[in-house]
Formats: C-alpha cells, sequence, structure tokens
C-alpha cells in the first residue's frame, strides 16, 4: 500500500491511498497527463525539487506573465482546449503564448473574413465605432485604421466624411512607414483581441495620436468569470487578449488620457495635452 501526502502548487494536496488503476485529474490537462497516469506518475511530475511553480502555470511551459503590464501575479481564470490567464494588476484575461497560431494559421483565417465595403450590415456594424469617432474630429482630419483587414471599410467611411485615411496591418497592409507618424485619430475595430504583445503594439499606436487626438477601439470585453466560461468570443483561436473596463481605466491611467466608454464594445481614449 501506498501512502503519501503530495503539496503542489501550493495549495493542492493529494493523498493517495493503494490506488493501482489508472488515476486522472482535469487540473493536468495541457502538462504531459493529459492522458490517464499512475499516481506515482502525478506525484512525480509535480514533486520535482529541481523546480519552482507559480500556483497556477502549466507544467510544460513557462510562468505566464500578462502581456499588458508584465505583471507576474496572474490567477488561471478559464480553461477549455486553451487556458486563459487573468492578471491581478490591468485585469487582462490573455491566452499563453504556447496555445498562439503560427504566422500562416493565423493568416488564413483571417483570409476566410467575407467583410465588405459593399455590405450594408458591415458598416452599420462598423459604424459604433464611427459615429462617435467623427463626432469628435476636425473636418479634414487626418487618422490611420489600424488592423485595416484584408476587406478595409472603416477608412472608407472616413473618406467619405472627408477625412484622410492611411492604413496598416500587419498581414494585408504591412507598410511600417504608418507608423511612424502622427494622427488626429487612430481606429481599432475588432483589433486588440489578436494582439500577441499587447504592450507593445497599444504604447506604438498611443504614440502616434498627437496631442488632444484619439485612439477608437472596439473589442468585446470581458464581464465576469462565468460569463466568460460561455463566451462565444473566445472561441476564435486567433483572439488571445481579452480587454474589460477595469484594463481600459488601468491604461487611461497610465496614459494619463480621458477614457470614453460607449455601448459594450466601444472605447475612447483622448490624449491631454
Amino acid at each position: 500500500m501506498i501512502e503519501r501526502n503530495v503539496q503542489a502548487m501550493g495549495a493542492l494536496v493529494f493523498v493517495l491511498r493503494g490506488c493501482r488503476q489508472p488515476f486522472c485529474y482535469a487540473p493536468f490537462r495541457r502538462t504531459g497527463l493529459d492522458s490517464c497516469s499512475s499516481p506515482l506518475d502525478v506525484v512525480r511530475r509535480w514533486t520535482d525539487p529541481h523546480v519552482c511553480y507559480h500556483k497556477n502555470m502549466t507544467r510544460d511551459h513557462a510562468e505566464p506573465i500578462c502581456p499588458l503590464c508584465r505583471n507576474s501575479d496572474v490567477m488561471l481564470f478559464d480553461r477549455d482546449h486553451r487556458e486563459y490567464f487573468r492578471c491581478s494588476r490591468c485585469h487582462l484575461v490573455f491566452v499563453p503564448p504556447h496555445y498562439f497560431l503560427s504566422r500562416a494559421e493565423e493568416r488564413a483565417e483571417y483570409d476566410r473574413h467575407e467583410n465588405s465595403a459593399d455590405d450594408p450590415g458591415y458598416r452599420r456594424f462598423l459604424a459604433r465605432l464611427f459615429e462617435p469617432v467623427s463626432e469628435c474630429l476636425e473636418p479634414h482630419s487626418q487618422g490611420l485604421d489600424f488592423g485595416s483587414g484584408p476587406g478595409p471599410t472603416l477608412s472608407l467611411m472616413f473618406e467619405e466624411a472627408g477625412h484622410s485615411m492611411e492604413l496598416y496591418d500587419p498581414f494585408y497592409a504591412p507598410e511600417i512607414k504608418a507608423l511612424q507618424q502622427e494622427y488626429d485619430f487612430i481606429t481599432a475595430s475588432e483589433v486588440v483581441e489578436h494582439l500577441h504583445h499587447p504592450r507593445r503594439e497599444l504604447a506604438r499606436l498611443w504614440a502616434c495620436v498627437k496631442p488632444n487626438g484619439l485612439l477608437g477601439v472596439m473589442t468585446k470585453r470581458v464581464i465576469g468569470q462565468q460569463e466568460f466560461s460561455r463566451w462565444h468570443y473566445k472561441h476564435d483561436p486567433t483572439h488571445v487578449s481579452f480587454f474589460s473596463i477595469e484594463t481600459f481605466r488601468w491604461l487611461a491611467d497610465v496614459w494619463q488620457a480621458t477614457l470614453t466608454v460607449l455601448g459594450t464594445d466601444v472605447v475612447l481614449f483622448t490624449k491631454r495635452t
């Protein structure tokens, strides 16, 4: 008979008593123990004296760090075929890098999008960002549509309203010079949830906003843990960064920006002089 108490991840205690049948426990998924393993296999894997583990880290991958604020105090927020962690500081919910698609796989996902400037329904969808941004602009303002996608439409709507537009998209409009100038306004519609490096990319965008200019972001927001667990939005394999009101407030504080929250999926950051 085997009797052994094992404390793992700072809180989890197993008492294994004469267990000869295959043993499987859900929290060990994504750790190399996806299939059922013996009790001693579990013990050996989770009590290695040579390695220290964060209470929420996975066994085969590095400890997760928040990609927005670089905080290491994160908690496991949800798990399905991927793991989702939530930062205790900025409240970003994020997917660790080992779940990211390759660049080719990600491009293939975007190539399947069928958004068109000729689609009235798509224009109505984009109007949720277009209209509040337009109300803040002077005539003939200069803007950037970041993450314009394979069928740029939001930029066309602004051009139709008399503004000049530049495009940037890492797959479809990758001219880096678009990120080397300042703009009266920048839009990012259904983009930030795709960012692998939100700290770097958002800082780059904010640096391109002129004083008194604005950054308009449209993305679905995290509400709570229960809602997240059944949220369709997380099932897109290209969605890896999920923002909440608390995250946007944290960003506004860091940037010393004025934050305006509109509806369920739009926020505006205005750069103070």
